[in-house]
């Protein structure tokens, strides 16, 4: 599968992990392909780190052909809708 990851503010040992399996274009941004062990793995690793990150990782049995997972406290969440993933924008009130 085809995975982008977007890291803010990580640790410098999740951004070395990163860099050993994927491309980064740009600063704590990567892509590239991962399989499922990499990928589980890489979920953890985010997830244990407590940083605000997006990953969008390709699944073929979405409508969308993708599955969007948010970590930490960003702005934005994902809403499912009938499987449909759509990011609801947290408004500044």
């Amino acid at each position: 599968m085809w995975l982008v990851v977007k890291l803010i503010k990580p640790r410098q040992s999740l951004r070395g992990y990163c860099r050993r399996f994927l491309v980064e274009p740009s600063a704590n941004l990567f892509v590239g392909k991962a399989n499922r062990v990499l990928f589980d793995d890489l979920d953890k690793r985010v997830l244990d780190s407590g940083i605000d990150a997006v990953v969008i990782a390709g699944n073929t049995k979405s409508d969308l052909g993708l599955v969007i997972r948010v970590y930490g406290s960003p702005d934005r969440s994902i809403v499912s809708l009938d499987g449909f993933q759509v990011i609801l924008r947290k408004s500044k009130r």
